[in-house]
């Protein structure tokens, strides 16, 4: 059977008696139904009690809209399926309470490429995996909202299993200039004895302090410094290879790793 096609094999169906069916009637196809068959510009659409394009498929884009007549309009590279709500919507994939429910991406019908990428919730334990490379379970979220890299078991607010890089260099600190608060790391290459400072951070916040190039002692003066009663303290670095990792606790930076900066 075929709508739209005017193939003479197919047996035609007289619309306008379809239309006149109740509330009542049912209406048995026991074969296929195809519409639009000699693939022409004819939209397909359903409409519900309260929205004219419950369901569109706009012929000349190729694209489908739930709740819009122009899915085509939307960005090109995800307008195959649009949905869309004159207010707040989403789409919900609902499983039962031990059962996981999940988005693959795909780029091959076996093997990793059937789910290259994935977005998984398990209902069981309620955790949200994020996979890459046909790995499901690179990323996990608990429950209890702990982050974990390399492990579907987080122990902390952020569990890291493996190495981690940090890479945020904040380059040379002129004589006499404020070390920049916005980069992880901050180096000191001098022409003669220099002087910085630091000034209060965020809580948590760390910092690493390192001498590349000694052509003078550089001494950072850090407000407030935690290895002082109260005030400021001072670091100070002589050598090529001194170093020290500062953190932001309670108001005030503390060392957490140091190798050869003189603190006072």
């Amino acid at each position: 059977m075929g709508f739209g096609g005017g193939r003479k094999d197919k047996t035609a169906v007289d619309l306008e008696a379809l239309s006149t069916l109740t509330a009542d009637d049912i209406l048995n196809l026991s074969g296929g139904v195809v519409v639009n068959e000699a693939g022409q510009d004819r939209d397909f659409r359903v409409e519900s009690q309260s929205s004219t394009h419950a369901l569109f498929v706009d012929a000349s884009t190729s694209t489908v809209g739930i709740g819009t007549s122009g899915p085509g309009d939307y960005n090109d590279s995800a307008d195959n399926l649009v949905v869309y709500r004159d207010g707040n919507g989403g789409i919900t994939i609902a499983n039962g309470v031990n059962d996981y429910g999940t988005i693959y991406f795909a780029d091959a019908t076996s093997g990793d490429g059937s789910h290259a990428g994935a977005v998984q919730y398990h209902h069981g334990t309620n955790k949200l995996f994020f996979g890459t490379a046909g790995t499901d379970n690179r990323v996990t979220i608990d429950s209890s909202g702990n982050l974990g890299i390399g492990t579907t078991s987080p122990a902390t607010l952020l569990d890291v299993r493996g190495p981690l890089t940090v890479n945020s260099n904040g380059g040379d600190v002129a004589d006499g200039a404020a070390v920049p608060l916005t980069s992880h790391a901050s180096l000191f290459v001098t022409g003669g004895s220099e002087t910085s400072t630091l000034a209060a951070g965020s809580a948590g916040q760390i910092k690493v302090l390192a001498m590349k190039t000694d052509g003078g002692d550089m001494i950072t003066t850090v407000t407030p410094a935690g290895w002082k009663g109260s005030g400021p303290g001072t670091v100070t670095f002589d050598t090529i290879g001194d170093c020290c990792v500062l953190q932001y606790i309670d108001s005030k930076w503390f060392c957490i790793a140091n190798n050869g900066a003189a603190f006072a």
